[in-house]
């Protein structure tokens, strides 16, 4: 009987977990990992021509013009996020939060 009991009591704690390790499982097969575009070289050479010009305003005080190039930037390659960091940087000091949140979300 004890071995009964003793053995019952082994299943059950061995049962959930083999469940949620298939749970695990089917959750892992199911999501993919976002791929990202690879740029040709020459696109690569004017994101990061748009991108050092956009930074370089920016430490001038040229807030609009800079502002402009990040916006450029995203377009080229919108996955990037360092257009997007500096855009929600440009919004939080407009005091536009929500778009400045938009914008962050867009860098992760």
């Amino acid at each position: 009987m004890k071995r009964w009991v003793i053995l019952g009591l082994t299943l059950l704690m061995l049962f959930p977990v083999e469940a949620a390790s298939q749970r695990r499982k089917a959750v892992v097969e199911t999501t993919t990992p976002a791929v990202r575009p690879v740029l040709s070289q020459q696109d690569r050479q004017v994101f990061d021509y748009f991108l050092q010009q956009a930074i370089n305003l920016k430490y001038q005080e040229r807030y609009a013009e800079a502002f402009e190039l990040f916006q450029h930037c995203t377009l080229i390659d919108s996955l990037d996020p360092q257009p997007w960091y500096e855009l929600s940087s440009f919004y939080r000091g407009l005091n536009q939060v929500e778009q400045a949140m938009e914008t962050m979300e867009k860098a992760h």
